[in-house]
Parts: structure tokens; sequence; C-alpha cells
């Protein structure tokens, strides 16, 4: 689950934040991301998620039913891509397939992948 907290808490509303979550059981990590921050807890916890809402400095809680709750769609929905220049776009629509000098053996082996890869 992830606990989105309002930008203009202050240290003791964080800090109340961070005993509440303590004292219903839950692990937390802080976070800020994008212009959001919050705390990644875990599924195991004894609270009560409409109390939860109704703390006057959280704005959003996100149950995003994975392990990987910062990555998920549910989190960030739109697409990351990252450009390199003006013809190398990772993320979107493109496949990018990289190696490096451990992943390579020789250039036959590359050739022979490539072939393999067009077929």
């Amino acid at each position: 689950m992830i606990v989105e907290i309002k930008p203009q808490i202050l240290p003791d509303g964080l800090k109340q934040l961070e005993m509440w979550l303590s004292e219903k059981g839950a692990e937390f990590h802080p976070f800020s991301l994008s212009g959001r921050t919050g705390f990644v807890t875990t599924s195991k916890w004894n609270g009560d998620l409409d109390t939860l809402r109704q703390l006057p400095y959280v704005s959003n809680i996100i149950d995003c039913g994975t392990e990987h709750q910062l990555s998920s769609r549910k989190f960030k929905s739109d697409t990351t891509t990252v450009e390199i220049g003006d013809e190398i776009v990772f993320g979107a629509n493109q496949t990018v397939l990289m190696s490096g000098p451990c992943a390579v053996e020789s250039e036959e082996q590359v050739m022979r992948t490539a072939k393999f890869i067009k077929e």
C-alpha cells in the first residue's frame, strides 16, 4: 500500500503518521518521487483504512496489490521514456536491446543472434 501525504505537512504531522503506522504494525519506507511523497507499506498491518484516510495529512491511499508498488501502473500510470541523443528512446512502445562487453563473447555470436532475431 502507498500512503501519499499532503505537501504542506509539518514535521510533527509526519512524526504522528510514522507513529500511527508503527503502532498498527506496519513496516514502511518513506519515498519522494515525481513530486509525490509518502510511505510505502507492507500489506501486514492492523490498521483501519478508513481511519488512515481521515488523518489530516494523508492525501491518498493506493492499494497496488503488488510487491513492486512504486513501479506499479496504479501508482504511476503514464509510461516513462528516456531519450539519448536524437535517435534512441527507451520506454514508450520501443524495444531496446542492449548488451555490454560481459554479455558478448564474439562478433560471430552477435551476428548469429541478430540473424536469428531477424528471422
